[in-house]
């Protein structure tokens, strides 16, 4: 285990044997050596596990058992941080550069920033098809709309890393970063002006789209009451008609 350890990587699967691979290598061909790396298998029944002993060198902490979902191995993860700052780069999904840790890591006032977040490139399994997504500063102002950033481009500090709430099987990990902004002064926030992730559209939760906006509305009542719903009923009607539009023309 590293002396000093900056961050801890969190990598959570299940049956992803065609796009863990590069996951693991975007985290270990790191130049910054100074972190955590925690991979947690839902008890895979592919070659996950292959991919991983071929690699377990370079892998600091390894679970591998049935969960209750993707916030419940998520829990796993942090339960074995040991890093001042957590970040969940899932498989399919991989860091830019072999020196995004070192330029997050350079950008960091260790005894004041609590939450880093960056942009992301939307990618999918054609490398030719990526964009880049600019996000917007984690502030309640913000998050009160919407999530205007992207999980697997945030860190934040342990310390106010709460545990993933399961009632949520979508949005948990919406509500893990307004819990943890509750806890912090907009001097400790840092939104950093570069891509940091590669991040699959191909995700869990892209092909979840009411259920998705169900628990969107559920954190925006229970974290800012009714009026904020009522005032957010142009950004759900958005996101319907969005999702209608791509139905018909995809």
């Amino acid at each position: 285990m590293k002396k000093e350890i900056i961050f801890s990587i969190i990598t959570v699967c299940y049956n992803a044997e065609d796009v863990l691979e590069e996951t693991i290598l975007s985290v270990i061909n790191q130049n910054f050596k100074h972190f955590q790396y925690i991979i947690i298998d839902g008890n895979s029944s592919d070659g996950s596990l292959s991919i991983i002993q071929k690699y377990k060198d370079k892998i600091d902490d390894f679970i591998r058992e049935p969960d209750a979902g993707i916030y419940d191995a998520m829990n796993k993860g942090l339960s074995l941080a040991k890093g001042q700052f957590v970040n969940f780069l899932n498989a399919g999904d991989r860091f830019i550069l072999n020196t995004t840790l070192n330029e997050i890591a350079n950008s960091v006032n260790s005894n004041e920033t609590k939450i880093i977040s960056g942009d992301f490139v939307l990618t999918d399994d054609s490398s030719s098809n990526q964009r880049l997504i600019k996000t917007r500063n984690i502030t309640i102002k913000n998050l009160r709309k919407d999530f205007y950033a992207c999980h697997q481009s945030i860190f934040i500090d342990r310390k106010i890393a709460n545990k993933y709430d399961v009632s949520y099987k979508i949005k948990a990990d919406y509500k893990w970063v307004i819990e943890a902004l509750y806890q912090t002064t907009n001097q400790q926030v840092l939104k950093l002006d570069i891509p940091i992730v590669f991040y699959s559209k191909e995700g869990f939760s892209n092909n979840l789209f009411v259920k998705n906006l169900q628990e969107l509305v559920r954190i925006h009542h229970e974290f800012f009451g009714v009026k904020q719903v009522i005032k957010n009923l142009h950004i759900y009607t958005y996101r319907l008609l969005r999702s209608v539009k791509d139905k018909i023309f995809h």
